[in-house]
């Protein structure tokens, strides 16, 4: 995997909200539909759900879908007083409330996984292999949540994702070391699903997940760790 060709980029669930939610941004456009210059940084914005199909942004009523990014490709937001890069999509829901996605690129997205799933404090080789694993994990899993109009969730049924706060440079340094590399048998993705504790023995994948296919490389080993 090439991160400078293909596939870039991931999309995650944020938030799933019934009413409002809070921007606090560095955000100087809001690119899509509409596009407003000259956002004060130093403000906090509510943007929320109004009567109709909209949204409103502050006192901007907007449309079903509008999408913000930093005119710089370093700057960040934040919502709900956690901070993120790259893209936000705040999307109406069909009913009531509305989604909030994250549309960033692979690399900047482990950024802050590696910090969430494992000690930035451990061996710089441990961090590495999780760096793999999740890269693989990430984009086997992408479209998982197409109907849902995103790929992965922040949370422990995709990955663990913070945004900008759950980043170290000891995690950033191991994702930059790896950049790109994946897990394949026969040519393929491998299905890396990981734990904090395997109890000593780790298992097959197809006894783990009813249905896998049997792979020779994810067969169960001991673990004296």
């Amino acid at each position: 995997f090439s991160p400078g060709e293909g596939i870039q980029g991931v999309t995650v669930e944020l938030y799933d909200s019934t009413g409002t939610v809070l921007l606090a941004t560095v955000v100087t456009d809001i690119i899509g539909q509409y596009a407003f210059g000259g956002l004060d940084a130093t403000e906090t914005y509510v943007v929320r759900v109004v009567e109709g199909s909209g949204l409103r942004f502050g006192t901007w009523d907007l449309s079903a879908q509008v999408r913000y990014a930093a005119q710089d490709p370093s700057g960040v937001a934040a919502v709900n007083s956690r901070r993120y890069r790259g893209t936000l999509l705040f999307e109406r829901k069909d009913g009531p409330g509305m989604k909030v996605i994250n549309e960033l690129g692979v690399e900047e997205y482990l950024y802050s996984v590696l910090g969430r799933e494992m000690s930035p404090e451990w061996p710089m080789d441990a961090l590495k292999s999780q760096a793999v694993i999740s890269r693989t994990y990430a984009l086997k899993n992408l479209g998982r949540y197409d109907d849902e109009g995103y790929d992965l969730l922040d949370d422990e049924r995709s990955q663990v994702y913070g945004g900008v706060d759950t980043e170290s440079p000891r995690a950033i340094a191991a994702v930059d070391a790896t950049a790109g590399e994946v897990l394949v048998y026969r040519h393929r993705l491998v299905s890396t699903h990981f734990h904090s504790c395997c109890g000593g023995h780790t298992c097959a994948v197809e006894t783990a997940w009813t249905g896998s296919n049997r792979i020779r490389a994810l067969q169960g080993v001991r673990d004296s760790f």
